[in-house]
């Protein structure tokens, strides 16, 4: 410093001799060291001391002297206000702070424009100002309304350039707690001050809009941010480049970083007043990628991968849209190209984060291209971790950047997935992989790439051994969707195997449990055996049964029997054969891993081939286990779902399709058992503490209105105490679940033994497969017991579904299994909790709010696709195109859910859709004979269905307008919905069959049509040639086909028998034999296709037929008038009869054996009302 107050010295006596930029920097270099002791600290975030010594806003490479130890220990002391911190500077910086001052002013009075030999450019001058005003300040000294000139009306010269520089000075350092200039200028003053001059250099004035823009930005004046902003980024079409001189490469990448910081200020103030508008966010995420793309061009890491976080929080609530992501696609291209070409350039720096407060004197170390952009800022590096330029400190360093990264490439292949576009996805992950340094964080990529060459039909094994040092569960998850998204069987087997193979640990069982489940029903539905399929679903039970919880625990005995592996065709994963690892049940001996310095000499053994003992899945770990040893209800719940789809699987002509139905009705039972003896306790203590009263009191306390989820019950008296268990049908029929036990399943004590999301953590998947159980015992004759799984569908539906319109269906199905049982009080129960067959408002009110906004989302969506189109990175030379038609209406099409693809996992049951359960109600109230209702529901969830792209549920809802419209005597209107609803989806056979039988039956009914019978028969002779194909075709679902192909010849002897007696309507023309051959031949299908429904285990359906196939003869033998023919044809009429009554009977001593004594009397009388009807 010395040496350099010489020169001044010297230059002020003699003269500078024309270098004015050589005196300025002289003048600057003194005047910093010397103020430099007295600075104030940088404001910190984090409660940590403040750093020892910082750089000022004017710092320059070079003249800083070194800074005595006495002025060091002199600091100045920081005290914290509640609102900014107050800043005292010290009295011994006087002397200090008015040389300073003294060398500024000479400096400023020799520049000032009064010899224009002096002049200098404005880019010099600006840190001498700097300077100038941050004496000022801490001198205490306040700056007139000139701003650095005379006469604050002059406009010559460089005079007005010179009081808008001072004035974003001083609106820079009114609010750093050392003093506030009075009457400082505002941030609209400061606006006026930047348009009033003609700017000499382009890149200052670039660079000051810049720092207004913060600073507004600061001060929340976001009009003045914006506009501000949008001033900076004018240049981005003229440039910073003077005219006639040669390009300058360092100037052009200033200029690229001041468009970064300025596209990142406007996003920023975009954002914070988006006020919900997704145009004014769309608007944000396109200043943040010009700002990637400007920080590309600067060369510069740190600031594209800045500009990328902006650009990923603007973007994050709109990447789980499909349309949303379609229209990113194109921007995430061009992102991850910026980010891949400056971390090649600049991986030094990956890492590099200027270090707040740094005690490095200026030119002991290269600053970074960061500090310097803030120099020419004139910002203070040391408040970067307050304002990082921006507002917002997001630099976290090189990990979180490699998690963003791979984050954008998940984003981008979706995109891809989205639209079937999987080759230029496999590219997009190969550029990803090159990309990318060799961290986990590659290992989403590898995820994606396994994925889409899945798709594709190509080699993953590579790919996949990426994961071989993860867990259990993740190997397993990975070859499970390598499984999902492969297209030939034997690699969907294969990959299967190796999942459930992956899972070998304890905590994997229930992950285990369920690919078990999966891996059945891909089986199932991919025409493998079905014993195969049942040996999948089979094992999955064994893992249940042989997990290990508390409660179970403390009842098992400690002798354990062991089991023998079981033998056959097994339950592996690769019953076409044989899977060749051993399962957890029972391990091969293996030989033990040893040292060549532990062991040197050779072992036979290790290289004689073995036999080794495949055991296929689980050995029994307790053989008298019971159901009611069984008291964790998440246990009970998978064994419930299990058997369900055993009795789904095995179908209606296994032996053990009805025990597979008890099984799973018993299960449901333990969960009862275990929730309501469990509560006991817990409500016990509830009561003593008072929890119900304070709860109700709460409730009261709040004034809100009763939900509407919540009935208002007339509840049956209740007898014993509120955990008690129904003993009888009549009980279970009208059993409401106590508040208590309600109230007792969600408190912690309880553990596994309560019914609450926990414990049965896929509500919606249970409570389809107990509506598939009732269905089920419905039909083979066993409806009482449906009353307990009704009753449990209820509690679901209430107190973890959370729905009331589901939770009038389960009502309305109550409604039906109780009129079937003779229960006409249960019946009028029920009826009342479901309440009035209508619509609730809100719910109507909810779903048009959704569907209106889907459709104003996928209106904005395609406006911005084609206006981003047309506008995206013309820089990089990416092609532009005209939008076609063809892509916008595919893009219009896309719904909030995304595309489905058919699959073995059928519809997810997550969430509860409205339209679902108000189709499904519907059907329920046409049963029952509400027409209009049923209508007005149809209406809307036909609607919704349409607006959200569901082709199944629509499908559905078609197909029961037809069955209303038939109900209603419509018939040409039902023929039409059946076919709209086949045109709509390709769906499974049952939907045919649905659809098919009620064609016919309209076509039937529709007596205008004098060829009404004939058409039926044309039509059923068709579906039978169908069917006759498919079920040769599809061989593991005999028992489905057999039943559909049953019922439609049966079908055909009964169209015959009407059309023949509509030909010859009295009963001598019965006797013709034309006419009798072609009624025998009637009769020989009807025999024929309830013979195959009672080998099938329908029952019911074979009396049905057989009690019209008896009429049929009885006709015939009253029309006959010889005695013998006449005996013979009443002989065989009650042969039929006989047989319908036995199996009749064969159905009740079925159900009564299932029923207490005191129960059989009322469900006697119930069984036997399918035979009173054609009693002989």
């Amino acid at each position: 410093m010395e040496h350099l107050v010489t020169v001044y010295d010297g230059m002020k006596k003699v003269g500078h001799a024309g270098e004015t930029v050589l005196l300025v920097n002289i003048c600057v270099a003194l005047a910093y060291a010397l103020i430099q002791p007295w600075l104030p600290p940088p404001p910190s975030k984090e409660p940590v001391a403040p750093p020892v010594a910082v750089v000022p806003q004017s710092a320059s490479e070079s003249g800083k002297g070194n800074k005595s130890p006495k002025k060091q220990r002199a600091a100045p002391t920081v005290s914290k206000a509640q609102t900014k911190v107050a800043f005292t500077v010290s009295p011994d910086a006087g002397p200090d702070l008015k040389k300073a001052l003294e060398y500024v002013t000479y400096a400023m009075e020799v520049t000032s424009g009064k010899n224009p030999a002096d002049l200098i450019p404005i880019a010099v001058r600006y840190p001498l100002l700097q300077m100038w005003v941050q004496i000022k300040q801490l001198s205490q000294q306040q700056i007139g309304k000139g701003l650095g000139t005379e006469d604050e009306t002059n406009m010559e010269g460089q005079k007005p350039m010179t009081r808008a520089q001072v004035a974003i000075e001083i609106l820079a350092l009114t609010n750093n707690g050392v003093m506030e200039f009075k009457e400082g200028p505002t941030v609209t003053d400061v606006v006026a001050l930047m348009e009033a001059p003609v700017w000499s250099d382009k890149l200052i004035e670039l660079q000051l809009w810049t720092r207004l823009a913060l600073l507004a930005y600061e001060d929340k004046e976001h009009n003045q941010s914006i506009y501000c902003a949008k001033k900076s980024l004018t240049f981005e079409l003229t440039g910073t480049q003077p005219k006639n001189k040669k390009f300058d490469s360092h100037r052009f990448m200033v200029e690229q970083e001041m468009l970064t910081y300025a596209s990142i200020i406007l996003g920023q103030s975009l954002m914070e007043n988006m006020a919900g508008k997704n145009s004014i966010r769309r608007d944000a995420m396109s200043a943040f990628f010009n700002a990637a793309r400007f920080g590309k061009n600067a060369k510069n890491y740190d600031l594209v991968i800045l500009s990328v976080r902006h650009y990923w929080n603007a973007s994050l609530p709109l990447v789980s849209s499909p349309i949303e992501r379609e229209l990113i696609k194109e921007p995430l291209k061009s992102i991850l190209q910026c980010l891949a070409t400056t971390s090649k350039a600049d991986k030094e720096k990956q890492d590099n984060i200027p270090v707040q407060g740094g005690s490095k004197g200026i030119g002991t170390s290269a600053p970074s291209t960061q500090q310097s952009t803030e120099q020419r800022l004139g910002l203070d590096p040391a408040k970067t971790s307050q304002t990082q330029l921006i507002g917002a400190a997001v630099s976290k360093g090189g990990g979180d950047d490699l998690t963003l990264r791979a984050a954008l490439y998940g984003v981008l292949f979706q995109s891809f997935a989205d639209q079937g576009e999987y080759e230029d996805g496999l590219k997009a992950m190969d550029q990803a992989v090159n990309d990318m340094p060799r961290t986990k964080h590659r290992l989403l990529i590898y995820k994606h790439r396994v994925i889409v060459k899945a798709k594709l039909g190509r080699n993953v094994g590579m790919d996949i051994q990426k994961f071989k040092d993860e867990s259990e569960e993740y190997v397993a998850h990975m070859w499970r969707k390598v499984a999902l998204c492969s297209k030939e069987e034997l690699d969907q087997l294969s990959c299967y195997q190796n999942a459930i193979e992956a899972l070998n640990a304890p905590n994997t069982n229930w992950q285990k449990f369920d690919y078990l489940i999966e891996m059945g029903q891909w089986m199932y539905v991919n025409e493998f055996p079905l014993q195969d399929a049942c040996d999948q679903l089979e094992w999955a039970a064994d893992i249940l049964l042989n997990m290990k919880f508390e409660s179970l625990a403390k009842k098992e005995v400690k002798g354990k029997q062991k089991g023998k592996p079981r033998k056959g065709s097994g339950k592996g994963g690769a019953p076409r054969g044989g899977r060749k690892s051993p399962s957890e049940g029972g391990k091969t001996p293996e030989k033990n891993d040893q040292s060549d310095a532990e062991s040197a000499d050779i072992n036979a053994a290790d290289y004689i081939p073995v036999e080794k003992h495949i055991t296929i899945g689980l050995l029994p770990n307790n053989t008298s286990l019971n159901v009611k040893d069984l008291c964790d209800v998440q246990q009970l719940d998978g064994l419930f779902r299990v058997h369900v789809l055993l009795a789904q699987v095995a179908g209606r002509q296994s032996p053990a399709f009805a025990d597979y139905c008890l099984m799973a009705q018993a299960y449901v039972m333990g969960i009862w058992e275990s929730a309501l003896s469990a509560s006991g306790p817990i409500i016990k203590e509830l009561s003593k503490s008072g929890a119900f009263d304070k709860a109700s009191s709460a409730n009261k306390a709040k004034g809100k209105k009763p939900e509407k989820d919540v009935s208002v019950k007339e509840k049956p008296k209740r007898k014993g105490p509120p955990e008690a268990l129904p003993t009888s049908h009549e009980e279970w029929a009208q059993y409401d679940v106590p508040d208590e036990v309600i109230e007792a399943c969600k408190q912690e004590a309880i553990k596994g033994a309560g019914i609450n999301n926990k414990t049965i953590p896929k509500p919606g998947l249970t409570y389809h497969y107990m509506d598939l159980l009732v269905s089920f015992l419905r039909d083979i004759g066993y409806n009482h017991l449906a009353l307990p799984i009704l009753a449990m569908m209820d509690f679901i539906t209430r107190d973890i579904l959370k729905s009331r319109a589901l939770n009038t269906l389960v009502h309305l199905k109550s409604v039906e299994v109780c009129i079937e049982l003779n229960m006409p009080t249960a019946a009028l129960y029920h009826e009342n909790l479901a309440g009035e067959p209508a619509i609730d408002e809100d719910e109507l009110a909810k779903s048009r709010e959704e569907m209106e906004v889907l459709k104003e989302k996928q209106l904005q969506v395609v406006k911005e696709e084609i206006r981003s189109k047309m506008n995206i990175d013309k820089e990089d030379g990416i092609e532009l195109r005209a939008i076609d038609k063809l892509k916008v209406e595919k893009l219009k099409k896309n719904t909030v859910s995304g595309k489905t693809e058919a699959s073995h996992l059928g519809k997810p049951l997550g969430k509860v859709e409205i339209r679902d359960v108000w189709t499904e109600t519907a059907h329920a109230l046409i049963k029952q004979g509400v027409y209009q209702p049923a209508r007005e529901m149809l209406n809307e969830a036909h609607k919704n269905a349409q607006c959200f792209g569901d082709k199944e549920t629509e499908a559905r809802i078609l197909y029961i307008f037809g069955l209303l419209s038939y109900h209603e005597a419509q018939f040409a209107q039902a023929i039409n919905f059946c076919h709209e609803a086949q045109m709509t989806l390709e769906g499974d056979e049952m939907f045919w069959f649905d659809t098919a039988w009620l064609m016919i039956d309209a076509t039937a009914a529709d007596k205008s049509n004098r060829e009404c019978h004939r058409e039926a028969r044309k039509m059923l002779i068709h579906a039978l040639n169908v069917y006759t194909e498919v079920a040769s075709e599809r061989p593991n679902k005999e028992s489905l086909t057999g039943y559909i192909l049953a019922r439609l010849e049966a079908r055909l002897g009964s169209i015959q028998v009407k059309i023949a007696l509509e030909t010859y309507p009295t009963e001598a023309d019965l006797v013709k034999p034309k006419v009798n051959e072609a009624l025998i031949s009637a009769c020989t299908k009807m025999a024929n296709g309830a013979n195959k429904l009672l080998d099938l285990g329908y029952l019911r359906e074979s009396v049905t037929i057989r009690t019209e196939h008896g009429g049929i003869l009885w006709k015939l033998a009253q029309a006959y008038p010889d005695k013998d023919t006449k005996h013979s044809y009443y002989m065989q009429a009650m042969h039929i009869f006989r047989k319908a009554v036995h199996i009749a009977e064969e159905i009740c001593e079925n159900v009564q054996t299932l029923m207490p004594l005191q129960e059989v009397s009322r469900n006697h009388l119930c069984a036997k009302i399918l035979v009173s009807k054609h009693d002989c």
